[in-house]
């Protein structure tokens, strides 16, 4: 793990993408640029049919990436509180895999709900500025039943959206 982090920092800092030099995208600088949420759609489906073979490495991208994630976090140890997250992520698709195993296919309707808010800088624990929406639900057909999974937390980077938190965030 330590390895790895010298190894990301080492790249950032010959790269010219560490510190204060950093490429943001413009719609992490500024409010007016909200990245379109419903870029995210279209992964949806991907990642119902990731839930029906319980590959979890199919969506693993989806996941908020880990270069951005160091460049945002102004925690110590950002590395290790990413790999944490990685691990619940992991954990919430496979909940969800248990509870629609069987129930196949999975048909992707609509994502709707939530509400997005504009993080500045220095709140939570963030030294760059980028939109949060929470509490999205993907909805979706098993088996002919109506049903859903809610997308607890996604972060833009950019214009795409991740997930950083497909279930409740733990405390």
């Amino acid at each position: 793990m330590l390895q790895r982090s010298l190894m990301l920092l080492s790249l950032f800092a010959s790269s010219g993408l560490f510190a204060d030099e950093f490429v943001i995208p413009p719609e992490n600088k500024d409010e007016a640029l909200k990245a379109q949420i419903e870029s995210f759609d279209s992964k949806a489906q991907r990642l119902l049919t990731a839930l029906e073979k319980g590959a979890f490495a199919d969506v693993k991208d989806f996941f908020f990436p880990e270069a951005a994630f160091l460049q945002l976090k102004a925690i110590a140890r950002p590395a290790d509180y990413y790999s944490q997250l990685v691990k619940w992520y992991e954990q919430d698709f496979t909940r969800e895999q248990a509870r629609f195993k069987g129930r196949g296919p999975l048909v992707f309707k609509a994502i709707k709900g939530g509400s997005c808010k504009w993080k500045a800088p220095q709140t939570e624990a963030n030294r760059i500025p980028y939109w949060s929406c929470y509490r999205r639900k993907i909805e979706l057909t098993a088996a002919g039943q109506n049903e859903s999974i809610e997308v607890r937390a996604l972060i833009n980077w950019g214009p795409q959206w991740y997930i950083t938190h497909l279930g409740p965030i733990p405390k």
